[in-house]
């Protein structure tokens, strides 16, 4: 077993505790609509096709609303399973690679959307897995930010995740980075750096209570570049996850940058 298949098991279990009509922390998605998400992408290529070819959209829209119409216990079910023999992600160490961080960040979308939520005790297995994910994916998500952006580990151990000028530090626990760089406003981190009014909206759209003002009143957040209730964002999320939002939000940042003070 890994953190792929544990966090898979795990967050079965709660949807089957709070149910189809949840929150998430994924803007204008309720658990079903997650658990949707998770199955197109595994099981489904109807379904993804129609997100990522126009000419296959009703096709894939009406796959996807036969997984909508699924009573929600055959649902998570299949959530469950997880990719058939056909699909690669079936494979052991493929599905570790691919899934440990899709489905720990999807497994604190529900989490941290309840009341009273805490972060979960560090676990130092699971934890180099998320930090091994994090290192595949973070020149990914801050590509584009106009400054340098660092992750730091409590421990001190980093990730350069864009070099730059003004050289931004974010500092957490490994699963509040890895959370943090999906886009996820309910993630513990904090900031360093020389000069923490120039960071700015630019660096990524975070919304931690910590994040400069500047940060935080970013009107160009990830959940707000594409929202999950349009096609686009699903075909989005389906595509390339988050990391297309936040491409989209850091580059719109780069031309405030080149024109702004």
């Amino acid at each position: 077993m890994g953190v792929a298949s544990d966090e898979r098991q795990l967050l079965c279990e709660l949807f089957e505790r709070v149910g189809p009509d949840a929150p998430t922390l994924c803007e204008g998605w309720a658990t079903r609509d997650l658990a949707v998400h998770l199955v197109v992408r595994e099981r489904r290529p109807d379904a993804l096709a129609g997100k990522l070819i126009k000419a296959l959209a009703e096709r894939g829209d009406r796959a996807e609303q036969e997984l909508r119409e699924l009573a929600w216990p055959e649902l998570v079910d299949q959530v469950r399973q997880g990719p058939p023999k056909w699909n690669p992600m079936s494979i052991g160490g493929v599905d570790e690679t691919v899934n440990a961080a899709e489905f720990f960040v999807h497994h604190e979308d529900v989490r941290r959307a309840q009341p009273n939520w805490q972060p979960r005790p560090s676990d130092e297995a699971r934890d180099e897995v998320l930090w091994k994910s994090l290192g595949r994916v973070a020149r990914m998500f801050y590509g584009r930010s106009p400054v340098g952006v660092v992750l730091r580990r409590t421990d001190g151990t980093e990730i350069q995740a864009k070099r730059g000028p003004r050289t931004v530090r974010v500092v957490g626990e490994t699963a509040e980075l890895l959370l943090y760089a999906f886009g996820r406003s309910e993630a513990k981190v904090t900031f360093e750096g020389n000069r923490p009014t120039s960071w700015r909206c630019r660096t990524c759209a975070a919304r931690s209570e910590e994040a400069p003002a500047e940060l935080k009143n970013c009107s160009s957040g990830p959940w707000k570049t594409e929202r999950n209730t349009s096609v686009r964002a699903r075909r989005n999320h389906l595509s390339g996850g988050l990391g297309s939002a936040r491409s989209g939000c850091l580059r719109r940042a780069s031309d405030q940058v080149a024109s702004g003070p």
